[in-house]
């Protein structure tokens, strides 16, 4: 998932340390009676360079309506110094994913 829905990412400033809430409603477009909602909070770090970006511990993922067998994975992207957000659906249906992200940052 991107910021603009095509590649603008959370990108974590060096020497950063953020908490992090992320909460995603899916809906299926292209018929009715099918969504999901997830909840994801955690910690991610990064040092001096994109390279060092990590998850802070385990993070808490919930699926809060499990209607469907659609998923979200939360962790550290270390070539953009990213957090990475990916949502997984089912082959051939279209679903909209939308999400919030509430982030709280400690810098150095």
């Amino acid at each position: 998932m991107y910021l603009d829905g095509a590649s603008q990412q959370l990108v974590l400033p060096n020497n950063s340390t953020w908490l992090i809430e992320v909460n995603v409603a899916a809906r299926r477009t292209d018929a009715a009676n099918e969504s999901d909602v997830f909840w994801f909070a955690g910690g991610i770090d990064r040092q001096a360079s994109a390279a060092t970006t990590a998850m802070i511990g385990t993070a808490n993922t919930t699926n809060i309506e499990q209607s469907t067998n659609w998923s979200i994975t939360v962790s550290a992207d270390t070539s953009n110094g990213a957090l990475k957000v990916v949502a997984t659906g089912e082959a051939g249906k279209t679903i909209r994913w939308t999400a919030f992200a509430r982030i709280v940052e400690a810098l150095n």
